[in-house]
């Protein structure tokens, strides 16, 4: 009843394979290859070589056995978390309304094994003597707005953060990314939203800048020409300037900045 077959079936790896065309072959999921074959491949990425042998059967019992325990047990349980959605949220906005708890039960229930391997399990009957106290979430279901590069082409001559100042009057904490484009190079709306302001920023030149529905805010500066108002709604990639050298500039670029809170951040970590 205990004795093994000998016999393990293996697959020899020829030139060309690859995990899923193997899958195919012997029909046998991905995963399951590479858990009776852990011992050499990591993932469905893993490098396999022709001429190797891969496992694709584990030697079971030459007479299986299956049999049924009634068994009584107490456990810890936790309660199924308790979801509110909002509507006028982002889907990266949540509160916690309540913290869980767990709880305790008593349980009665069937157990079907085959050999030493659980199948299933059947609950009889169930006694809490402790209710246990549900997490409470609530989600906002709005997809948030996304960011595209304002501008094609160019090149990136100045990144965020501390920098040697480039001209006098410059700052050495730059708070954008700069491209340098020919002047006259078309600007795009990196969100959609509001024009907050358009028109001259003392140092930035010429400027645009775009509150979003997320609150945040977009700025583009050193520009030949601005093409919105302020109260103006635009929409994601709509034109809103030409690209210039207006203002303490070293040359024609676009400056872009993001603002959350009303703090500048790394504008490429938002982009798309």
């Amino acid at each position: 009843m205990i004795k093994e077959q000998e016999t393990v079936g293996e697959y020899t790896i020829v030139r060309g394979d690859t995990l899923s065309e193997i899958s195919i072959k012997v029909n046998i999921p991905i995963d399951k290859i590479l858990e009776l074959n852990s011992d050499k491949l990591k993932d469905e990425n893993s490098t396999i070589r022709e001429g190797d042998k891969l496992i694709i059967t584990v030697p079971e019992p030459e007479l299986s056995v299956e049999r049924m325990e009634e068994n009584y047990y107490e456990e810890i349980y936790d309660a199924e978390i308790i979801y509110i959605d909002n509507d006028d949220w982002y889907t990266t906005q949540t509160v916690v309304h309540q913290q869980p708890s767990a709880g305790f039960r008593k349980i009665v229930a069937d157990v079907h094994y085959l050999n030493d391997k659980e199948v299933s399990r059947e609950i009889l009957k169930e006694e809490i003597t402790q209710e246990a106290v549900a997490k409470i979430v609530e989600r906002g279901t709005k997809i948030p707005p996304t960011y595209i590069r304002p501008i094609s082409g160019g090149r990136q001559t100045s990144g965020f953060g501390r920098r040697n100042a480039p001209t006098k009057g410059a700052s050495t904490y730059h708070k954008g990314v700069d491209w340098a484009v020919p002047t006259g190079t078309a600007v795009y709306a990196s969100c959609g939203g509001t024009v907050a302001k358009a028109g001259w920023g003392s140092g930035y030149g010429y400027v645009v800048y775009i509150d979003h529905e997320d609150g945040r805010q977009t700025r583009y500066g050193h520009l030949s020409k601005v093409l919105v108002k302020a109260g103006q709604s635009v929409k994601q990639g709509e034109r809103i300037a030409l690209s210039g050298n207006t203002g303490v500039s070293t040359g024609p670029h676009l400056h872009f900045e993001i603002l959350i809170n009303g703090s500048q951040v790394n504008p490429l970590k938002y982009l798309n």
